[in-house]
């Protein structure tokens, strides 16, 4: 993993993360996946998917999936451990790319302050745009 440059890094393989890990697989692109449940990481070793079973808000964590060389960090954990993982992965990587997920509203704002440069807010989104008869 210290070797990997230009990178996805993905924390969590939970429902997001499953589909962003399936995508990125069927794209042939490089990434990693720190997952904190042994069971699920092992199942993801198994299918050769680079995994580091871990703490994603742990700066040395973050230093082994090769932070400071990513591309893209997709953040698909809950909202206090993203608020918290995107200001140690932005003082790690300036120029990183950082995507969070956003459960509750009044996150969405948080984590832009934090350094986030893009936030999805899925239930948000699914509220928004409906047409009414």
């Amino acid at each position: 993993m210290s070797k990997l440059k230009d990178h996805y890094i993905i924390c969590g393989s939970g429902r997001v993360g499953s589909h962003l890990i399936r995508d990125l697989l069927a794209a042939n692109e490089s990434f990693v996946v720190i997952e904190n449940d042994q069971q699920r990481a092992a199942e993801f070793s198994q299918r050769d998917v680079n995994v580091l079973v871990g703490d994603a808000t742990l700066e040395d964590s973050l230093r082994n999936v090769g932070v400071q060389h990513a591309r893209d960090w997709p953040l698909v954990s809950n909202d206090a451990d993203n608020v918290y993982v995107v200001l140690t992965a932005r003082d790690l990587n300036p120029n990183l790319r950082i995507v969070a997920r956003a459960a509750e509203e009044q996150a969405e704002a948080k984590l832009l302050r934090a350094g986030a440069n893009h936030v999805v807010a899925p239930t948000i989104i699914g509220g928004t745009g409906w047409q009414w008869p």
